[in-house]
């Protein structure tokens, strides 16, 4: 199999970035911490997790290069020790082929820092990750984990058996009257003029140079709003109410508000899924996360509840399908998407169980050492795409950001976005309306 340029240059950007790709999650300690203890712990969840213990190289198979792991049976882990003038010295590249993928830091004995290299984890594996590790502290019992490494032998040997052939038709059937990707409108009227070109392969290529030659980064601006917890209270007792998923309920809504910004009325947008839709799923460390081409048609002569059953019915389907999203893309010929969205419910993210820790961000790290983030307005969501909307569950309210490209997007765009969105899902007698009349 021989590769153009371009293609070349694209898979060498992909694994620049694959390697470069830091998940990092940062907590404070609620008590002094036993370092011999913790560290203990930490080598324990490396035996109990191998994945962890894991290094990469590329191999040719069948003619194909692709980068296999490796356990290395004898890594040990220890904790790494800094103070507020050194702890930035903690987040450094990795060499996949040479090392584990994986570091902790104590900052002060007040501060603990994890880092994984996006090989072997997910968002939700990171989270795994500190539940097991301080439940090992505490001398508390874990069940038997499912390693990674049979989950994908698993994975494949499904994916050889399925008739994929029944998904791709699904899928079709789908996009059927999706013509175009999702486009808002941009700032820029010249930029409207040209959308066709900035979603062609020579204007893609043209952005991975000037981010890795010219090292010029997108300008990326994120927006912050709270669903109280009266709108926490509405989508609860309707997703209870009327059998549905609250992932549903916000990309019903999301997708109803990109539906009346851009004129079109069949969204197609990419949706993160963190694939971990059964028990034995969430005993897994490793990198299961997916993205899942989605489209919904904004039918005005439906209620609004009516297209969330909808959209939840899709959903269930997509959940099972094991095609993975290349494939999918490949056989609609279509691009992936631009718009993204992602939806993490109150587990996934919530890791402390016994008020040991707190979760912090990265930038508090910096402020509680009255130090600013040199790259606290850095945000990398991926070369292609332009929107993306997040939405995190907490104990009684939503999260939502929406991180956008400001050299596409006018921030007052996203403003009408937020209200909008906030608008609609905060009203319950809008369920019974037909989606035709909420405009009006």
């Amino acid at each position: 199999m021989f590769l153009d340029e371009d293609q070349k240059f694209s898979l060498k950007y992909l694994k620049f970035v694959l390697r470069n790709i830091h998940s990092i999650i940062c907590y404070k300690l609620n008590c002094d911490i036993d370092i011999n203890k913790l560290t203990d712990a930490a080598n324990q969840m490396l035996d109990r997790h191998l994945i962890l213990k894991s290094i990469f190289s590329e191999v040719e198979i069948d003619g194909v290069t692709t980068e296999i792991g490796k356990v290395q049976s004898n890594a040990k882990l220890q904790i790494e020790e800094y103070d507020r003038n050194n702890f930035e010295n903690f987040i450094r590249p990795y060499d996949i082929t040479k090392e584990i993928l994986i570091r902790i830091g104590l900052i002060e004995k007040s501060i603990l820092i994890i880092d994984m290299n996006h090989h072997i984890t997910d968002g939700f594996s990171l989270n795994l990750f500190t539940r097991e590790l301080f439940k090992i502290y505490n001398n508390e019992p874990l069940q038997q984990p499912i390693q990674y490494g049979d989950y994908t032998k698993y994975y494949n040997n499904k994916l050889k058996e399925t008739d994929l052939s029944l998904e791709i038709n699904y899928y079709k059937k789908l996009f059927s009257e999706t013509s175009d990707i999702t486009c808002l409108p941009y700032k820029s009227k010249f930029k409207n003029n040209i959308k066709s070109i900035q979603n062609s392969k020579p204007y893609q290529l043209y952005k991975i140079f000037k981010m890795m030659v010219l090292k010029k980064d997108r300008n990326m601006r994120k927006m912050e709003f709270e669903l109280n917890n009266s709108i926490y209270n509405l989508i609860n007792k309707t997703a209870k109410q009327y059998n549905i998923s609250k992932t549903a309920y916000f990309i019903t809504i999301h997708s109803l508000v990109l539906s009346f910004y851009s004129n079109q009325k069949n969204i197609y947008s990419t949706i993160i899924d963190s694939n971990r839709k059964s028990l034995k799923m969430e005993t897994i460390i490793g990198l299961l996360v997916r993205q899942m081409p989605f489209s919904l048609n904004v039918n005005n002569n439906i209620t609004l509840l009516d297209l969330i059953i909808k959209c939840y019915n899709i959903l269930l389907t997509l959940y099972d399908f094991v095609s993975p999203s290349y494939k999918i893309l490949e056989e609609l010929k279509i691009k992936s998407s631009s718009v993204v969205f992602k939806y993490d419910p109150y587990d996934l993210i919530n890791s402390n169980e016994n008020n040991i820790y707190s979760n912090i961000e990265i930038n508090d790290v910096y402020k509680y050492f009255d130090k600013t983030n040199p790259k606290s307005n850095k945000i990398d969501i991926g070369r292609n795409v332009e929107y993306l909307c997040v939405v995190t569950e907490m104990k009684d309210k939503y999260n939502v950001h929406l991180v956008y490209d400001f050299d596409l997007f006018d921030e007052e765009l996203i403003k009408d976005i937020v209200n909008m969105f906030t608008d609609i899902i905060g009203n319950e007698s809008l369920l019974q309306t037909n989606i035709g009349d909420i405009f009006k």
